[in-house]
């Protein structure tokens, strides 16, 4: 993902709008003087942003630069990284089988960045599953669950979920409307018994995050 796709602005309000965890409520304090003392150096971006502080000296410097607390900016540090997709083990999707990840790991294949480099198209698809003796099913289905976990905020559980819904990939994603998504999602929770803690708002970040990633191949 680019982060220099998304503004500062937006990141500011973004943040204001975010419920944070405890460790990082200080986010919240001063917002809009702290904001304001980092665009006063000419930070327009995430990306920007991110840049000015990837390393402990880069850091340093920017808190003299701004006069921002080392300590605030180490914390603000962690929330804008957070914006960059991680690779994830693959066993921590729901419901592939462990044999399937073990044969996997025995390839060399151990997380979501391995497995999107071994499969750009169909015809790996294929070659894979039939290298490994499994069905091309399986590895279509993790693929896919791993595409979608590259999304800010969806990690390997509402992957699964979406996949379930028929949601296969983030392209397809992206070709339904929030609502729709959070109608089925809400009735999915409330026939589960679970707690619908995110609102129609958060489906249409997920989505706009979403449309900001490159194409994943398949």
């Amino acid at each position: 993902m680019d982060l220099n796709q998304l503004s500062l602005d937006w990141y500011q309000e973004t943040l204001r709008a975010k419920e944070l965890m405890p460790g990082r409520r200080v986010l919240h304090d001063s917002l809009d003087e702290r904001f304001a003392a980092i665009r006063g150096k000419g930070v327009e971006t995430l990306g920007q942003l991110v840049e000015a502080m990837r390393t402990k000296p880069r850091l340093q410097n920017f808190a003299l630069l701004t006069g921002l607390e080392e300590q605030y900016l180490v914390i603000l540090k962690r929330d804008a990284m957070s914006y960059i997709p991680q690779p994830v083990a693959l066993g921590r999707f729901p419901g592939v089988k462990s044999a399937l990840v073990q044969g996997l790991a025995g390839l060399g294949i151990q997380h979501s960045k391995h497995l999107f480099e071994r499969i750009t198209n169909e015809a790996d698809v294929k070659g894979l599953a039939t290298e490994m003796g499994t069905d091309p099913a399986e590895l279509r289905t993790l693929r896919g669950m791993a595409d979608l976990a590259r999304i800010y905020g969806v990690g390997p559980v509402f992957a699964r979920i979406f996949h379930d819904a028929g949601v296969t990939s983030v392209a397809v994603l992206l070709g339904r409307e929030p609502g729709e998504i959070f109608t089925w999602l809400k009735r999915r929770s409330q026939e589960a018994g679970d707690i619908v803690n995110y609102t129609e708002q958060d489906i249409e970040q997920c989505l706009e995050m979403a449309g900001l990633l490159p194409e994943s191949g398949i």
